[in-house]
């Protein structure tokens, strides 16, 4: 099965029937399993008119299902999370970048060390 998926971080939303979409709100820096995904309650479903609506989903601009239960297999739900934690991976490297500066010359490079450490105090 193909998934779809959109990510506007911490949310990540797959489309798995042509027309429902569940929301995942990620809200930990740590990988997940398959039993953490089936024991958080960070889900919202929701419906879409048109397959083709999921480019421009907004779950801000839709009201979420209520009063339906959905499954998913085995297989879908490892789909799920190796998507999830790719996106906390994502997530950690951005985190974990430092910010590099180049400059033209030692003197400047002199210059910058010292305002950096100044401003550090």
């Amino acid at each position: 099965m193909v998934i779809k998926t959109k990510v506007n971080y911490p949310f990540i939303y797959f489309l798995l029937d042509p027309n429902i979409v569940f929301v995942y709100k990620n809200e930990t820096q740590n990988y997940i399993t398959v039993l953490d995904l089936s024991r958080t309650e960070g889900w919202g479903t929701f419906e879409l008119e048109q397959e083709d609506e999921f480019e421009t989903f907004d779950p801000y601009k839709s009201n979420p299902i209520q009063g339906k239960t959905f499954f998913a297999n085995q297989d879908d739900m490892v789909l799920l999370v190796e998507s999830i934690n790719q996106q906390i991976q994502k997530n950690r490297q951005l985190r974990t970048a430092c910010p590099v500066h180049i400059v033209s010359s030692e003197s400047a490079a002199g210059s910058l060390e010292s305002v950096l450490k100044d401003q550090r105090l």
